[in-house]
């Protein structure tokens, strides 16, 4: 009878080792990617989607719509509540959002109480009509809740020939300043 006997002790703290890294690294690279206050994508990972989607569209001739939106009148929320208050609501709205939004959808806060939808595959009827059910749960969402009351403004653009990413970002900015010039409220849809 013949036995061998292996010590493979070594072999399996380096597989072990090997695992945590990787699971270390995939932890960070979400935390770099998150916004803290939200959990949803931050402003860098949103715009690399928005440049990804784009991509994709232009080889594939799919449509991709982009949604801009954010809160009306909060620096009065932070003014009269403070800024945890502020926190709380803009933490409200992105968890609302969330709940709007597709699987394969891409929604980021981009800065402050700015926020960004990347709709691939979405044509500007269907993501005209996300963005107004989105701005109706909103203000039913946060009309009973132990926040203030708020509203958003949201511009909407749909993917254009010869459009870049930026083009396409800008559209929608422009689209949401015009809603917020037009009353607040609303939607308003690039030109």
């Amino acid at each position: 009878m013949f036995m061998v006997i292996r010590d493979v002790t070594e072999k399996y703290l380096l597989q072990r080792d090997r695992n945590v890294a990787l699971e270390t690294a995939r932890l960070a690279r979400k935390e770099a990617d998150t916004d803290a206050l939200t959990g949803l994508a931050n402003r860098r990972c949103a715009m690399a989607a928005l440049d990804r989607a784009v991509a994709v569209a232009r080889r594939s001739g799919q449509p991709v719509s982009l949604i801009v939106f954010d809160i009306d009148h909060f620096k009065q929320v932070n003014d009269r509540h403070g800024h945890l208050v502020g926190d709380r609501v803009i933490a409200k709205v992105g968890r609302i959002a969330a709940r709007q939004a597709r699987e394969r959808d891409c929604l980021g806060r981009i800065g402050g109480e700015e926020f960004l939808w990347l709709m691939p595959g979405c044509d500007a009827c269907s993501a005209l009509r996300a963005a107004e059910r989105l701005r109706w749960a909103i203000e039913a969402g946060t009309h009973s809740a132990p926040i203030p009351s708020i509203t958003i403004s949201a511009g909407h653009a749909e993917m254009e020939q010869g459009d870049a990413a930026l083009t396409l970002f800008a559209r929608a900015d422009e689209a949401l300043y015009a809603a917020k010039r037009e009353g607040r409220n609303r939607v308003a849809q690039a030109a």
